[in-house]
């Protein structure tokens, strides 16, 4: 079972982020992805934008990258998150999101959609 708390609101089945301006660095968005398994786990993750926050309708875009727990994570392609516990578990773990350079990007709306999905390691 996953679940999330922290600094977020629901649209659908979605919940939606918002990361405030974007900074090089951490963004100040209070997240915590909760896990209960019976064993070990793996999460995946896709982001539909290949790691890339993306203005609507342009080519403008700022990279970024997902922590789980203290693991950064690539979303340029799939990305895993794999449990060190084998005991049936309920975790929290702190989901930050680590933005890159947004030196000259314009001003606007940026986005991305992430599919997080779990299975039996």
């Amino acid at each position: 079972m996953l679940g999330l708390s922290g600094q977020y609101r629901r649209n659908g089945g979605q919940a939606l982020v918002d990361l405030g301006e974007l900074s090089e660095g951490i963004a100040k968005v209070p997240l915590n992805m909760t896990v209960a398994s019976t064993r070990a786990y793996r999460l995946e993750f896709v982001s539909k934008n290949n790691g890339q926050l993306r203005m609507a309708d342009s080519n403008w875009s700022v990279p970024y990258q997902l922590m789980i727990g203290e693991k950064t994570l690539s979303l340029g392609s799939t990305a895993n998150y794999t449990s060190s516990n084998t005991d049936p578990t309920r975790e929290s773990l702190p989901m930050r999101f680590v933005i890159g350079s947004v030196a000259g990007k314009r001003a606007g709306l940026y986005s991305d959609l992430i599919t997080v999905s779990i299975a039996p390691r």
